[in-house]
C-alpha cells in the first residue's frame, strides 16, 4: 500500500466488562488501519465482539461495566480516546457516523423522522435555512417511498427496512469521512429457511447503502471511509485477511468499488 496516513488508526485494543461474575474481555488485542476511500470489514460470529469494537472506538459503551483496558484509537490523527467530551460530541455525527444494528432502539420514537434528521444538521451547522430540504433529498436518496409524508412520521409507523434505511440517511446527513456500519451483510446460517423474512430485511437496505456509495465513487464524488461489523456465518472473502486475536477477521477492502 502506498505511504500516506490513515484516516483511523486503532492499535491493540482490548475491552473488558466488570461483571458480577468477574471481568470479561469481550475483545483482546484488535489493531486495524482504515485509510480514506477504504472499507475494513469486521467478521465475525454472534457474540465475537464486533459491535463492543466499533462502538469502543467512539466511547459509545457506558463505563463502568466497560472498560478500555489497553490500546489507542486515532482519527485524522486526533486521540479518540482521550479527546475532550465536547470535541468527541462535535465529531460524532459529523465527521464520524455511525450506523447501528437495532434501528428502533437507535432512533428516537418521540420525535418525527424529520425532526431528528434536521437536529443533526442544525448541531453541526450543515445547510443552514435548509435543512428540511437536505432531510427529504436523503430520504429520496435511500429511496424510501414517499419521502414528504415520512418526514412528518414517527419511526415506529415504519417497517424495520424503513428504519434502517432513516438511519442511513441520518448518518448520511452530514457527509462524513468515517462510517463505523455496526450490522454489515448478513450471510444466513444453513438453517435458516430460504424465505426467511430476515434475508430481505437484513440485506437490502445495506446493498441500496453499499451500491449508492459505489455509484458516488464512479462519479468522482467524495466517499466515506466505512469500518463494518460483518455477521458471517460462512465466510466466502476473496479480499486480505488480517487475523485478530479476538474471534473475527479483519477484512480490508482496498477501495469502496471492491463491494458489491
Amino acid at each position: 500500500m502506498e505511504s500516506r496516513r490513515p484516516l483511523l488508526d486503532v492499535r491493540h485494543m482490548t475491552v473488558r466488562f466488570q461483571t458480577h461474575a468477574g471481568v470479561v474481555s469481550a475483545v483482546r488485542d484488535a489493531s486495524f488501519l482504515v485509510y480514506p476511500r477504504e472499507v475494513m470489514a469486521i467478521v465475525g460470529e454472534s457474540g465475537s465482539g464486533k459491535s463492543v469494537l466499533t462502538q469502543s472506538v467512539l466511547r459509545l459503551l457506558p463505563s463502568p461495566p466497560a472498560q478500555i483496558a489497553e490500546g489507542s484509537a486515532y482519527f485524522d490523527g486526533e486521540d479518540l480516546l482521550t479527546m475532550a467530551d465536547e470535541r468527541l460530541r462535535a465529531m460524532r455525527g459529523h465527521k464520524i457516523s455511525v450506523i447501528f444494528q437495532d434501528a428502533m432502539t437507535a432512533l428516537n420514537p418521540t420525535m418525527r423522522i424529520g425532526e431528528q434528521i434536521v437536529e443533526t444538521l442544525r448541531a453541526h451547522g450543515v445547510m443552514p435555512g435548509k435543512e428540511r430540504e437536505r432531510a427529504l433529498d436523503l430520504l429520496n436518496l435511500v429511496k424510501i417511498p414517499d419521502p414528504a409524508k415520512r418526514l412528518d412520521q414517527y419511526i415506529f409507523q415504519c417497517s424495520g427496512g424503513m428504519r434502517q434505511r432513516v438511519m442511513i440517511a441520518l448518518a448520511l446527513s452530514c457527509d462524513p469521512q468515517l462510517i463505523s456500519y455496526d450490522r454489515g451483510l448478513h450471510t444466513p446460517a444453513a438453517s435458516e429457511p430460504e424465505g426467511s423474512p430476515r434475508r430481505p430485511a437484513a440485506n437490502k437496505a445495506n446493498h441500496l447503502f453499499l451500491r449508492r456509495v459505489r455509484s458516488q465513487e464512479r462519479e468522482g464524488l467524495s466517499t466515506p471511509s466505512m469500518f463494518m461489523g460483518w455477521f458471517c456465518c460462512k465466510a466466502r472473502i476473496s479480499a486480505s485477511l488480517i487475523m485478530s486475536p479476538s474471534r473475527m477477521l479483519l477484512v480490508r477492502l482496498p477501495t469502496v468499488a471492491r463491494v458489491s
